[in-house]
């Protein structure tokens, strides 16, 4: 897990605006060819997306730009492990996260709040063999 908003904060140091990063950015869906902001504005506040995997991956003219936020975000990684039943509740436009390969069986309860209405969902995954 990594603070994303102090990624764009260290970046924006080295000379760059918020507003150049917003044009600069994007997410690929490999599957649709969609592109897709990496960072966007919801009443006010900055939100990121950032895959890169088999789905989607980052993409931009700036190939210095990609480099320097991947080191950015590999410099600022926060890792943590889970017990059984264990969770974790985080701003998921601040906060970019993911997980390590696992075996065996797992739930997953994702919830999501926003300022008008919530969603749950189960999701119940095969393990992987």
């Amino acid at each position: 897990m990594m603070d994303f908003s102090s990624a764009i904060a260290r970046l924006c140091k080295s000379g760059m605006t918020v507003d150049q990063l917003e044009s600069a950015l994007a997410i690929r869906e490999y599957h649709t060819g969609k592109s897709l902001p990496m960072l966007w504005r919801d009443h006010g506040e900055l939100g990121v997306r950032f895959r890169e995997d088999r789905v989607a991956g980052p993409e931009s003219a700036d190939g210095a730009l990609l480099a320097e936020i991947r080191a950015t975000m590999a410099s600022q990684v926060l890792e943590f492990g889970l017990l059984a039943g264990g969770g974790y509740i985080i701003n998921n436009r601040r906060w970019l996260h993911g997980r390590r390969a696992f075996t065996g069986e797992r739930l997953i309860r994702r919830v999501l709040i926003t300022e008008t209405s919530y969603e749950v969902a189960d999701l119940d995954l095969e393990p992987r063999r």
